[in-house]
């Protein structure tokens, strides 16, 4: 997918390129006299690739993470806690841990995702699913175009101009 979308690219992004090369896709090239070889990059894409992802049924992002810190953060109260209030924040985050382990010992379902998260990996699956039938220009295309989960078909939702909050550039071949 990379060398359909790099040649698209304008020169101003070229060190975003090369950044992008040496610490997620190719690696980074060493010189040894005159034997060039790649050093493999730092977070290859066997972990960061969505549709790997997908396929092995692992979450694509660190969503998770984050609402823990912001969780937390609303638990502890202040921005730079101290030691005592950390403490307690810590052993509340501790305890609250223990029963989610517990309940799901137990057998307790955790809690469902949501209808709309639910409907956008449902949506992302198809799309990975489609994937060999599929140029890497219009799967693209379907990766960027689904975040809110809808399953109309790639041509029809492309052909209808970006309705959500955030608006993306669109590239044209």
């Amino acid at each position: 997918a990379y060398e359909a979308i790099r040649p698209l690219m304008p020169p101003e992004a070229t060190k975003v390129l090369k950044h992008l090369e040496k610490n997620f896709i190719l690696g980074k090239l060493r010189t040894l006299g005159p034997v060039h070889m790649r050093m493999p990059p730092l977070f290859p894409p066997q972990v960061w690739s969505v549709a790997d992802l997908v396929d092995a049924g692992q979450p694509r992002n660190t969503n998770h993470v984050e609402a823990w810190h912001r969780r937390f953060k609303s638990v502890v109260g202040v921005s730079h806690p101290g030691v005592f209030r950390l403490i307690d924040a810590l052993r509340r985050e501790q305890k609250e841990t223990e029963l989610a382990a517990e309940s799901l010992l137990r057998g307790q379902a955790p809690p469902p995702p949501g209808r709309a998260r639910q409907k956008r990996e449902e949506a992302l699956l198809k799309l990975v699913e489609q994937r060999p039938m599929m140029t890497v220009h219009n799967f693209l295309k379907g990766v960027a175009h689904h975040p809110d989960g809808s399953t109309k078909s790639l041509a029809a939702h492309h052909e209808e101009p970006c309705r959500s909050q955030h608006r993306t550039r669109s590239i044209t071949v």
